[in-house]
């Protein structure tokens, strides 16, 4: 499934592979004038037409619905794709996901990446790539500061979920996630779901969440409880996200998260 808006001069694409008549998993391809932002998830050339023109594909992490497109707009169009350092191992070679996940996602092909640089002119917009780890090591945001918007992979997203996935560090999303606030931007595009408008009072308040539970993590942890105790006094148990992405993503996850960086709590 494909669906197509504009907002603002940007292209918004909206990919998802329906599981059993259900959308179970939706992300976001954006174009500001000859650049892509993400891969998204591959559904199909329909893209093609839309994608027209763009010279580079700029993507924010290595993780399967963001890498669907890569391959083939380098193919389409010659373009360059441009990632972390740390994300061009995956890009260049995939690894296959858990079998749930393959089928809502999909298994990109390689492609040819290269390192992002610092910025990125595509035309109407000058993109700068902003180091944003937190949610994996290797992510990038990418910031237009003339229109006073930023693109922000899996760093910034609605709601407060309690699964993660194995490489969530805890302090360096909230790091980062302060970082951005400090640059006044008007709307940020996440990779899932809709915009966020004057998005500094919401990214206060979800620094300000992960701060207090990662404060309850640590004193539980000081009085001695493991990491399944804690999970399950703070979140409770696993439920269906765990158990379709065969434990990918979990609660466990969350708590080890805040566990490796207990000195910031």
């Amino acid at each position: 499934m494909l669906s197509h808006k504009s907002l603002d001069g940007i292209d918004i694409c909206t990919c998802a592979r329906p599981l059993a008549g259900k959308i179970l998993l939706a992300s976001k391809v954006y174009r500001v004038g000859t650049a892509m932002i993400d891969g998204g998830i591959y559904v199909g050339d329909g893209l093609r037409r839309i994608m027209g023109g763009v010279e580079s594909v700029l993507v924010t992490h290595p993780h399967p619905d963001h890498a669907g497109y890569c391959r083939p707009v380098q193919e389409w169009n010659g373009a360059a794709v441009y990632a972390h350092q740390g994300a061009l191992g995956y890009l260049s070679c995939p690894v296959p996901p858990p079998l749930f996940s393959r089928r809502v996602a999909g298994v990109p092909r390689p492609c040819v990446p290269s390192t992002c640089p610092e910025t990125v002119d595509a035309g109407v917009a000058v993109l700068r790539a902003l180091e944003t780890p937190g949610h994996v090591p290797p992510h990038l945001s990418f910031i237009d500061e003339d229109n006073s918007r930023g693109f922000t992979g899996d760093l910034v997203l609605h709601g407060s979920s309690p699964w993660a996935g194995p490489e969530v560090h805890m302090a360096d999303a909230v790091d980062s996630l302060e970082r951005l606030a400090s640059l006044g931007l008007s709307r940020l595009y996440p990779g899932h779901g809709r915009p966020f408008d004057n998005p500094g009072k919401g990214l206060e308040e979800k620094v300000a969440h992960m701060r207090a539970l990662g404060a309850s993590v640590r004193a539980l942890h000081e009085r001695g409880l493991s990491e399944r105790d804690i999970q399950v006094r703070l979140l409770g148990h696993e439920g269906p996200v765990f158990y379709g992405s065969q434990g990918f993503f979990s609660k466990r996850n969350l708590i080890r998260g805040y566990l490796r960086c207990i000195g910031s709590w």
